[in-house]
């Protein structure tokens, strides 16, 4: 009964925590964003199913069936610093198109929009995640008519700051087109906005097996 009663709270906190995250990025960078249903469990922490976020045409930019995620410390929130045990993304869709008369694709001009608005109202965040997993995912290019399908994609230690991105252990299953699959693993990417790298990385595909660093 007090595990029950603790998990309780613990959910409750964590669900309030996730609307209030929530609720600041739909406000402060004026994203259309839409969650249909969430609900806590003891065995996946808090669920959250059928996001929508639409991009500046009013059209689908990405959809994700399912969020799960645990937050699992809540003492530095304040300083905009989220750390999570997991994050487990499933039936993720993102749609990247380019309308009539525009430079930019949709994709782009959403990130450019979130980092316009970011620079004057919100201080960049530390986000920690111990473990990250993508399944069942699609990207759709509808300006070169390509698309990608990312059966499952896994990673560790990944870190988010000050604009820079760094996974450790990463290992995944994505197809390109039918029948031609890539499984692939590195040791660490590291992305920011003037260098990426990839180290010690082994791809198998239909073509062969390649190792090295980039």
């Amino acid at each position: 009964m007090i595990i029950f009663i603790y998990f309780f709270r613990l959910g409750k906190i964590q669900d309030q925590i996730l609307k209030r995250v929530t609720n600041t990025i739909k406000k402060e960078y004026e994203i259309n964003l839409s969650i249909n249903s969430s609900k806590v469990t003891l065995k996946d922490g808090v669920v959250l199913n059928d996001i929508l976020i639409l991009d500046h045409k009013e059209d689908t930019l990405v959809y994700l069936k399912k969020l799960e995620t645990n937050i699992n410390s809540y003492q530095k929130l304040i300083d905009n610093e989220y750390r999570f045990s997991k994050i487990f993304f499933d039936g993720l869709f993102l749609k990247i198109n380019k309308y009539d008369g525009e430079k930019k694709n949709n994709l782009e001009y959403f990130i450019d929009s979130l980092a316009l608005r970011g620079k004057s109202k919100i201080k960049n965040p530390f986000i920690y995640v111990s473990n990250f997993e993508l399944t069942n995912s699609k990207i759709l290019n509808l300006i070169n008519n390509s698309a990608i399908e990312i059966i499952n994609l896994k990673s560790n230690n990944l870190n988010v700051f000050q604009n820079n991105l760094e996974v450790l252990n990463t290992s995944g299953k994505i197809t390109l087109k039918k029948n031609d699959t890539i499984l692939f693993k590195s040791k660490s990417v590291s992305l920011s906005k003037s260098n990426f790298s990839i180290n010690d990385y082994l791809i198998k595909s239909n073509y062969g097996i390649a190792s090295s660093f980039i």
